[in-house]
């Protein structure tokens, strides 16, 4: 949570995101999602796309949050990727976006990586995008 909010959330704050996510899930088919090693099973973070109702239609924010443990690995990187092909081929959604703070600089390069761009900045965030057709 470092570059989220700083601070771990309370359980009553956690259970309020989870019913979210749920609704999400089950209005859109999207959501976040526990991210599972393969190796072990560990739960080592929190991955997907919440959708937005946006000025291109239906958008969505791409989300990635790893147990420290895992940074530096790659993971990051194959999740985003994998889940912006899964989006291409399976949903209509106009535009994906991401918030990131800009010291964050592995997720900079993550988002960078896969083809987003800085579409905007605000305080220390910046806004990356990519747009489908």
């Amino acid at each position: 949570m470092e570059y989220v909010d700083g601070r771990p959330r309370s359980y009553e704050e956690t259970a309020d995101y989870l019913k979210r996510y749920i609704a999400e899930y089950v209005k859109n088919d999207l959501g976040l999602y526990a991210t599972i090693l393969k190796e072990n099973g560990e739960m080592i973070g929190r991955c997907g796309i919440i959708t937005v109702q946006g000025e291109l239609g239906l958008e969505g924010e791409l989300v990635f949050m790893l147990n420290r443990a895992y940074w530096k690995q790659g993971l990051a990187t194959e999740f985003a990727d994998a889940i912006m092909q899964h989006i291409k081929d399976h949903f209509h959604l106009k535009r994906i976006f991401a918030h990131v703070d800009r010291r964050n600089v592995a997720s900079v390069r993550v988002l960078e990586k896969i083809g987003m761009r800085r579409v905007s900045s605000k305080g220390a965030e910046d806004e990356y995008e990519i747009t489908f057709a």
